[in-house]
């Protein structure tokens, strides 16, 4: 076509209202699934940001402006926002601004999707023009919205982020300038991609990306953007549009990295995370101009935008795309899983329910069980996901987690083949492989990590740890109940005969509250009482805790020990003070967490007793840097302790002394001095066993 000023306008005056019809359908699709409350939040969101008015959330005190939306004023949203709110135009103009900050406001995400739940979070790109504005008023803006973000959370429970991001910087592909903390390893044009196939205009200026011909090449794009920056006749369409810059194809050099993203992501939402990194592998592979990106591809259909209509929506192209990618590749079993997972997501994963038959996602749901043959029997089992038994949750993600290595391995194999670097520095690189590792990897002695659905549901639930448990074999219950814990109805989550593993397994998954009190306590043992138990818990929880800085530099080494804690487990013989045993619970520096137990009952003598404790603690020390090892020793009775700690301590000063001289270094006194080789200070601990 041959650009010319007429021909140019009325392309994107069609273009946009094309656009905005399909924009209608996905605010309707947003709005469909919110309860009042948080339909009202929505509405007023925009006027947040637009105002800096003492009586409305975000108000920054200061004379510097931090707020406006560009073209915000006289919109459906500016409307809505006065009515529910019940604000008098009068009163506020005084707090608005002629140059406001913000350049255009874009709602980004599954919200406005059928993937959309009633814990979808609001997440919204707040697009500014960096070139306007100075580190101070960039501070400010930033103040205003974790302020705005914290009213969403306190009074409406809703989890809102606001990510600013400069415009020359999203022309560039370039994400990570302006907020580092956003997306931290976050890629290029697959950001770009996800952007484009799920943003939802809110207000402000609209990207000319969504209202050029779709499936541009970059300098077919750049070729309207230039003949628009330089006719005088098209000066005016720079007050209603910006240059987001454009998409073709995606950069191959990012799918390695983001593959392995979305397996470190993959700890807080397994099925999110195949579904995304499915995605990304059939891009790696098949993205060619038979097989355009998803955003292209939506914008090309936007004419085809009705209400209710799920054809069109982002995430449902996703899903029939990587259905075909798992066909295409002859994998069976990636297929069979990604349709589990496919329905699961759509039935709002980990709570899983089904959502109401005459809605688009119901009709997308029966039309998906139709043509994927789904027995009955299947579908009933997942629509149940939220009453498996702990282990089979866990094998299901375990079976997801595979899926995720395989894609990896797949276009790691292929990459070598092909000599096409990775877009990642190795720093950030080395930190993703290592804490992936640490949230990945199994050991031996390592605890095992709790399936998605009990972590995000801790909050509700009550654990038990009880010796009695509905087996006759002696050893600690561990058992889950919603907001109330009654044994015979519970949940069996975990079965061992040490207790501290039991209460490391709770630890390690984060489970436990702040307080620690929704742990209780049943045990036969008339010295293990509840209030006892529950203090030791705490203690557990405290210590383990120590020294936790979250210092990612601590990935770009190998992992090394750091706290230790010891149980002293009592002689079976009455009056016998003496330990039998030990359980040990650490924590390395990755925040990996082991378990383990010592035999003490065939050693009678006490002093030999405490060397074999010593030696098990040196065993972790002398492989910790500087020797710098926390532990803890506990047990039945803090005063039949006392003798046998003052004896373990004396010979690890022996060993740490030993160790020093054989190096050559000098004793400086601190090993044992001031940090008492990491050694906690003895407070009064309680029995518990």
């Amino acid at each position: 076509m041959a650009l010319n000023p007429i021909t140019i306008t009325e392309l994107i005056s069609k273009n946009r209202q094309l656009y905005l019809s399909y924009n209608i359908s996905r605010l309707r699709e947003l709005i469909r699934y919110l309860p009042p409350y948080k339909l009202k939040l929505f509405n007023t969101i925009p006027m947040m940001l637009h105002l800096n008015y003492p009586d409305f959330p975000g108000y920054v005190d200061s004379d510097i402006c931090v707020q406006g939306i560009a073209n915000f004023k006289g919109t459906g949203f500016y409307t809505q926002a006065l009515i529910i709110n019940q604000l008098n135009e009068a009163d506020i103009l005084p707090y608005m601004t002629e140059s406001p900050l913000i350049v255009s406001l874009f709602h980004i995400g599954s919200a406005g999707t059928l993937t959309q739940s009633e814990k979808s979070d609001f997440d919204y790109w707040v697009i500014v023009d960096k070139k306007r504005i100075d580190e101070d008023k960039l501070t400010l803006l930033q103040d205003k919205l974790s302020r705005i973000e914290a009213y969403c959370y306190e009074t409406y429970k809703q989890d809102v982020t606001f990510f600013v991001h400069d415009a020359d910087h999203i022309r560039q592909n370039d994400f990570a300038t302006v907020d580092v903390s956003s997306y931290g390893l976050a890629p290029r044009t697959v950001l770009k991609e996800e952007f484009y196939r799920t943003f939802i205009m809110v207000a402000g200026k609209m990207p000319y990306w969504a209202v050029l011909p779709s499936n541009l090449t970059d300098p077919e794009y750049n070729s309207y953007i230039n003949y628009i920056a330089t006719s005088p006749e098209l000066a005016s369409l720079t007050n209603d549009y910006i240059d987001l810059g454009n998409l073709y194809e995606i950069d191959v050099r990012e799918c390695l990295g983001v593959i392995l993203w979305q397996v470190y992501k993959a700890r807080h939402d397994p099925v999110k995370s195949l579904v995304k990194a499915s995605l990304i592998a059939h891009y790696y592979f098949y993205q060619n101009k038979d097989h355009p990106l998803l955003c292209n591809t939506i914008k090309l259909h936007f004419h085809e935008a009705l209400l209710d209509n799920h054809r069109l929506d982002p995430y449902a192209m996703v899903f029939e795309t990587i259905v075909t990618f798992y066909q295409g590749i002859m994998d069976q079993s990636g297929c069979d899983l990604i349709k589990d997972c496919i329905f699961l997501r759509l039935c709002g994963f980990p709570f899983v329910t089904l959502p109401k038959t005459d809605s688009p996602k119901g009709f997308l749901l029966k039309r998906y069980a139709r043509e994927w043959q789904m027995k009955k029997a299947a579908v009933t089992r997942l629509v149940s996901y939220s009453t498996w038994p702990e282990v089979d949750k866990q094998a299901f993600e375990e079976k997801i987690f595979g899926k995720l290595s395989f894609l990896y391995e797949l276009i790691l194999r292929n990459q070598d083949e092909k000599l096409i670097g990775i877009d990642m520095s190795e720093f950030d690189l080395a930190i993703l492989k290592n804490r992936t590792a640490a949230f990945l990897t199994k050991k031996p002695g390592k605890l095992t990590r709790c399936s998605t659905w009990l972590g995000k549901t801790k909050n509700q639930q009550i654990f038990l740890i009880s010796d009695r448990g509905h087996e006759d074999t002696a050893g600690w219950y561990l058992y889950s109940g919603m907001n109330t814990i009654i044994k015979e109805s519970a949940t069996l989550l975990l079965k061992n005969p040490d207790a501290l593993k039991v209460v490391g397994w709770i630890i390690a998954n984060h489970l436990y509250s702040e307080d620690g009190e929704n742990i209780v306590f049943e045990s036969g043992d008339d010295c293990f009482v509840l209030k006892n138990a529950t203090t030791w818990v705490k203690d557990v929880i405290h210590f383990m805790q120590e020294g936790d800085t979250g210092d990612e530099s601590v990935f770009l080494e190998s992992p090394s020990w750091k706290n230790l804690y010891i149980l002293l487990k009592p002689e079976p013989s009455a009056g016998n003070a003496l330990p039998s045993g030990m359980e040990l619970l650490i924590k390395n520096s990755w925040g990996e967490y082991f378990s383990d137990t010592v035999d003490l009952s065939h050693i009678a003598i006490e002093s030999e007793k405490c060397y074999k404790i010593a030696k098990v603690i040196w065993a972790y020390m002398e492989k910790s840097p500087s020797f710098a090892l926390n532990y803890k020793l506990t047990g039945r009775l803090e005063s039949d302790l006392k003798g046998m700690k003052k004896a373990i301590d004396d010979i690890i000063r022996n060993f740490i002394s030993k160790e020093k001289n054989k190096s050559g270094e000098t004793e400086d006194g601190n090993a044992l001095g001031d940090q008492k080789a990491g050694m906690a200070e003895p407070k009064p601990y309680l029995d518990v066993i």
